[in-house]
């Protein structure tokens, strides 16, 4: 099997524009130092393994769309699951998103007082516990 890289650093350039990021943010929320991130874009260097799934994770892709451009799938429920998850991303509005970009940039400590009281807040809505979500 051939597989060619090309490509990488335009396909992370272009979900940073997407997202109208910068890389500095990009970096802060995935722990890669915007030094790699910029040579990843100008073709420099291909990011390794764990880099590859920080970003995949952050820009919400798959990482073999982030590899080689295609998104690949091993069963019909991974289809099904990847396009409810993609329909309900797309009918966020912008307040909706631009939230989950900040909140991507916190650290994982800031993340867990967030969900605590986001966990609270729900608890008011709700008046119950059933409601909570619990993390796998």
């Amino acid at each position: 099997m051939n597989v060619n890289f090309k490509g990488v650093g335009e396909r992370i350039a272009a979900k940073i524009k997407e997202q109208k990021l910068k890389q500095i943010d990009v970096a802060r929320a995935t722990g890669i130092s915007k030094n790699a991130i910029s040579n990843y874009i100008n073709g420099n260097r291909i990011p390794d393994t764990e880099s590859i799934y920080k970003l995949a994770t952050f820009f919400s892709v798959s990482i073999e769309w982030l590899l080689i451009g295609e998104k690949c799938y091993s069963t019909a429920s991974e289809i099904l699951t990847a396009s409810e998850a993609n329909t309900q991303y797309n009918t966020q509005n912008k307040e909706d998103k631009a939230i989950i970009q900040k909140l991507l940039l916190l650290n994982e400590r800031q993340k867990g007082k967030i969900e605590e009281r986001i966990d609270m807040l729900l608890l008011e809505t709700m008046g119950n516990t059933d409601t909570i979500i619990e993390n796998d």
